[in-house]
């Protein structure tokens, strides 16, 4: 269950990327993306992991994540690709097609 499960993030120093409409929407998302991994992680089988990842897929939060949220620059936005590379490396554990 730990291995998986999102961990604390360091706070992040003043610089003028920080703060406002975009940074506080990006690093809401990735809150989202977080409490999501935390679930997977935390459901005990892979049967189980991977009906929640088809049914997040029907829904369109995969396209928001292959599609959208990958493009943010990791450079101001490394929370949301920290969340992504969990949930990539958690669904491929599990079998889940990460293409």
């Amino acid at each position: 269950m730990h291995k998986h499960f999102p961990q604390e993030r360091p706070p992040v120093p003043a610089a003028p990327y920080v703060g406002g409409v975009e940074w506080d929407a990006t690093n809401y998302l990735a809150s989202h993306l977080d409490l999501v991994n935390a679930i997977l992680a935390c459901t005990p089988t892979v049967a189980q992991r991977n009906a929640i990842r088809h049914d997040m897929r029907i829904s369109g939060w995969e396209r928001c994540l292959g599609g959208s949220l990958r493009l943010c620059k990791e450079k101001f936005y490394g929370c949301v690709h920290e969340a992504l590379r969990t949930w990539v490396a958690a669904a491929a554990e599990d079998g889940w097609d990460v293409r």
